[in-house]
């Protein structure tokens, strides 16, 4: 693996503000770009802010958000960089919490989260699907499902927060392939929370 540049953009986002939050994404994404980054990488669920709870039963602000996945990987096709992002998808008629990933306009893949943390402040099973190891869908000829992905500068591999630190999970798994991890994480606000980090 040649030597790469990672940058990492939090964006504020606000729970069910779609338009919004994906302005706020490709203004940070420009930036990424012209900073000339290999990779940038944005927090779980980007577009429709977490934790979205019910509103992910809501085909409509599910489906949105993969107008806003195309929306952005267009509006920052002419970088170089490599883009990671959050998103709530369908496929197979099943909610998926998942990370997408884009370059220079071409959605490559979207990576679903197979491990759902439900304790605490975290409720992921009552509206996600587990993601499969070794499953594989399309959603409008996007490959969707557990993979890695090659690039010039090396082989990535996208996770999602709690999976990444599950002994079986997909790390390990996929660990033996990809030479650089990328992974996407965020936690609701909740009282105290500053104050703990």
């Amino acid at each position: 693996m040649r030597r790469i540049t990672v940058a990492l953009a939090s964006v504020d986002t606000t729970v069910g503000a779609v338009t919004s939050n994906t302005e706020k994404a490709i203004a940070f994404g420009r930036e990424i770009g012209e900073a000339g980054a290999t990779v940038g990488v944005f927090q779980e669920q980007l577009f429709g802010g977490y934790p979205a709870e019910d509103l992910i039963q809501m085909p409509e602000f599910v489906s949105e958000q993969m107008t806003a996945l195309k929306k952005m990987a267009q509006a920052l096709a002419a970088f170089d960089t490599v883009y990671a992002v959050g998103i709530a998808v369908h496929a197979g008629g099943m909610p998926y919490n998942a990370c997408a990933v884009f370059h220079h306009g071409a959605i490559l893949g979207i990576v679903t989260k197979e491990d759902l943390p439900g304790y605490g402040v975290f409720d992921e099973p009552r509206v996600f699907s587990r993601g499969q190891p070794n499953a594989y869908a399309t959603i409008n000829e996007i490959p969707v499902g557990d993979m890695v992905f090659e690039f010039p500068f090396g082989t990535m591999g996208a996770y999602i927060c709690e999976e990444t630190w599950t002994p079986s999970g997909p790390l390990s798994r996929r660990s033996a392939i990809a030479e650089l991890a990328v992974v996407i994480n965020a936690s609701p606000n909740r009282v105290g929370v500053l104050d703990t980090r």
